[in-house]
């Protein structure tokens, strides 16, 4: 994997501000937008803003750790990490707490 110089600060800093609770996913998404962060286009695809559900993703994905999943197993990357460990385990904290929280609201 190449590392995107432009896109890597946004990913790093989404993550951070996630995992330290200072925004909500929409906020989030919303923020990356302001900042440029757009999907990476695939053929046949326009490129298109990130959306709640592709800011969500980002966060529950391994990959910016340097683990790649492949058939809900997963293996050590050969890539460059993006996002610490730690910081990533602490967004998948409060996405956990999200969803707690979430599921009780609906009871």
């Amino acid at each position: 994997m190449e590392v995107d110089a432009e896109r890597t600060p946004m990913v790093r800093w989404a993550f951070r501000h996630y995992a330290e609770g200072h925004a909500s996913i929409a906020d989030l998404a919303e923020s990356l937008v302001i900042l440029g962060l757009a999907a990476v286009a695939r053929p046949g695809r326009d490129v298109r803003p990130f959306g709640v559900s592709s800011v969500h993703r980002m966060l529950r994905n391994p990959y910016y750790t340097r683990i790649v999943r492949f058939r809900g197993v997963e293996y050590p990357g050969t890539h460059e990490p993006l996002v610490d460990r730690e910081v990533w385990a602490n967004a998948q904290l409060v996405l956990a707490s999200h969803q707690s929280s979430r599921a009780i609201r609906t009871i």
